[in-house]
């Protein structure tokens, strides 16, 4: 699965303007835009995760998702990450960083069917993150690059 997006954050600055009772608010806003590419791993590089952060991860990949999708594309710097799990067990979703530490770790005793959760990911650097759920055993992970 790829998916190409664009995450956006913006701030407002407010200033006073004028003087002796003149006074008007400015306000300008900046716009920061991340750019966001999330893609399946290969077994080699599951491996590799796995190692690096000493969680135990699928690197076949098998995790049968009925539905996986980040949204909304453009967004504020927060995405939703929205999965559908066909069957009942417990699950853990985990983000890393490129270092394998783990940021996120959420856990779901006998889930199944949807879920939606947001996230948010503007104050981290620029880079490469993953994106791991574990159901039973089995497992997806993914990449999500943020430029």
């Amino acid at each position: 699965m790829t998916s190409d997006g664009v995450l956006t954050n913006r701030s407002q600055f407010r200033s006073q303007i004028g003087g002796h009772g003149n006074q008007r608010e400015a306000i300008r806003e900046k716009s920061i835009v991340m750019h966001v590419k999330v893609e399946d791993l290969k077994r080699d590089e599951i491996a590799a995760l796995s190692e690096k952060s000493g969680s135990v991860l699928d690197p076949s990949n098998s995790l049968d998702l009925i539905e996986c999708a980040f949204k909304p594309n453009p967004t504020n710097g927060t995405f939703g990450l929205s999965l559908n799990l066909p069957e009942e067990g417990n699950t853990e979703i985990r983000i890393f960083d490129a270092q394998g530490q783990t940021l996120v770790h959420e856990e779901l005793n006998g889930f199944s069917g949807k879920y939606n959760q947001q996230f948010d990911l503007s104050e981290q650097a620029s880079g490469v993150y993953f994106i791991s759920v574990m159901q039973a055993g089995k497992g997806k992970t993914m990449r999500i690059i943020k430029q």
